[in-house]
């Protein structure tokens, strides 16, 4: 039973229980965690609730498992070690698909093996996200490990029948989720097993020896009124000049304020998020110009409530005109800061044509 195997390697378990549960978990739950809390949500959309055992921590780091999951016994030897490493925020961990437990035995094969998963973090709510998407990840902000001398165990071959797999799957695909999924929960009886070593600790036939009933939170928490999108948030200010000659760069001061929950981070384009000041330009008509504005990068690392000083380029559009130059923070191929509800800082630029007898 997982809760059993926690209190190996965890100093504090935190167990959300899905409200329409029916089957015991709940009485499983307050057995066997130190703070159980229940939600309710829509179209299964059970996501959010990684959030909430977030909120709900008071350790210096969390791991996220999910019901059908554990850690092999490699991990309470480690976990020191990990916690203890300077630097990382969170850690990528491989997982084994068992499919046997006499003897131990998983899937060493792609797409199962190694698939990584990041479910080690540091439980700080300024760096975490987690989308509302089915099987959408964890998303940290932070430099990242990758660690192979352990694993996460994933039992749903051994907990459930081929016929209740795929059920799930046929739920996932009525939802629309992705149909790559599918080849993690076909069967293939021709794909190489390993065995499991050390052993998992999990046993079968352990029960939750006696100990204090968990604290239960009152309150029961509604997924469906919590965000939608990453909590980015900023406050632009802009100096520039108003008047440019047709393609000159003009140099912009400007200054954002952090005004969302999540921190700002110096990061490459490699990973998530991939923050910058920027500006879009629209037109005397309305029209809005191509996106080629010059990305001014997030430097060092801004907490909520702080800001930073930019120095910005600005190439001016080729062609004479009037125009609108819109600055606001965007993290790269994910969102503009103005879709998540942040004002953009708009200032008039006139583009003038060029003197005739310029350069001779």
């Amino acid at each position: 039973m997982l809760l059993v195997e926690a209190r190996r390697y965890a100093d504090e378990i935190v167990v959300g229980v899905d409200r329409a549960s029916a089957d015991g978990t709940v009485e499983v739950a307050k057995a066997g965690a130190d703070r159980v809390f229940e939600f309710v949500h829509d179209d299964n959309v059970t996501s959010p609730a990684r959030m909430a055992g977030l909120e709900r921590a008071s350790c210096d780091w969390i791991l996220y498992l999910d019901d059908d999951e554990g850690m092999d016994a490699a991990f309470p030897a480690l976990r020191d070690e990990l916690l203890g490493i300077a630097g990382i925020t969170h850690w990528y961990l491989p997982r084994k698909w068992l499919t046997s437990f006499n003897p131990p035995e998983y899937l060493h094969a792609e797409p199962w093996w190694p698939g990584w998963a990041l479910r080690l973090a540091r439980a700080d709510t300024s760096r975490i996200w987690k989308p509302r998407d089915l099987h959408s990840g964890l998303r940290v902000i932070g430099p990242r490990g990758m660690e192979s001398r352990t694993a996460i165990l994933h039992y749903e071959r051994i907990d459930h029948s081929a016929a209740v797999r795929d059920a799930k799957l046929a739920g996932y695909r009525d939802r629309g989720q992705d149909a790559g999924v599918d080849r993690y929960y076909s069967d293939d009886p021709h794909a190489p097993r390993a065995a499991v070593s050390p052993p998992p600790l999990r046993d079968p036939a352990a029960v939750l020896p006696p100990r204090p009933a968990a604290s239960v939170d009152a309150v029961v928490d509604d997924l469906r009124n919590r965000p939608r999108f990453p909590p980015w948030g900023a406050e632009v200010s802009v100096e520039m000049p108003d008047r440019a000659k047709p393609g000159e760069i003009l140099l912009v001061s400007a200054r954002a304020r952090n005004t969302g929950t999540l921190r700002w981070e110096c990061s490459s384009s490699l990973v998530w998020p991939d923050l910058s000041l920027a500006y879009r330009v629209r037109c005397a008509d309305g029209t809005t110009l191509p996106d080629r504005a010059e990305r001014s990068r997030i430097g060092r690392d801004v907490l909520p409530g702080e800001s930073m000083d930019f120095i910005c380029k600005v190439h001016a559009p080729e062609e004479p005109g009037e125009y609108v130059l819109e600055w606001q923070m965007l993290s790269e191929l994910e969102h503009w800061f103005d879709s998540l509800g942040s004002q953009t800082e708009c200032c008039t630029l006139t583009v003038a044509p060029r003197n005739h007898g310029q350069g001779r």
